[in-house]
């Protein structure tokens, strides 16, 4: 299976794709256009991410259910660098049975790796935290 993004001007569209080419499931939502004083267009990120959020959610739903049958992917395959530096973690599929296919199987890699991606993000909130006080504190014994 492919998960195919298209991020486009006026939409992101999200589709599945078996490895025949066989389309599976598509599915797609508008973007608002921001309209800037100096007559250019952009887009809010943020709307952008959420929308591709809501997407690949849904596609997944129609393929298999959140959870992908218990099944588990560890993202640790050449081993983790960040937030915690350990080469010798190693990642795979945990919990596999035959009961499972080719969709608990995307399903559980895209859950993993956004799991892995979530742990990122409150390092990265707390080491900016760290760097706001850092900052206050340095101005403070500056003047």
């Amino acid at each position: 299976m492919v998960l195919a993004l298209d991020l486009g001007t006026t939409a992101v569209k999200a589709a599945v794709v078996s490895a025949q080419g066989e389309l599976l499931a598509l599915d797609a939502e508008p973007q608002p256009l921001i309209l800037t004083p100096d007559g250019g267009v952009e887009q809010d990120p943020r709307v952008w991410w959420a929308t591709l959020t809501r997407l690949v959610q849904r596609l997944l739903s129609k393929q298999a259910d959140a959870g992908a049958g218990g099944l588990r992917f560890l993202p640790w395959l050449v081993g983790e660098r960040t937030p915690v530096e350990n080469p010798h973690v190693r990642g795979g599929f945990c919990r596999l049975s035959l009961q499972h296919g080719r969709a608990e199987l995307a399903r559980a890699v895209l859950e993993g790796v956004a799991l892995n991606a979530r742990w990122l993000l409150e390092a990265v909130e707390m080491y900016r935290e760290f760097r706001a006080r850092y900052r206050v504190e340095s101005r403070r014994w500056a003047s």
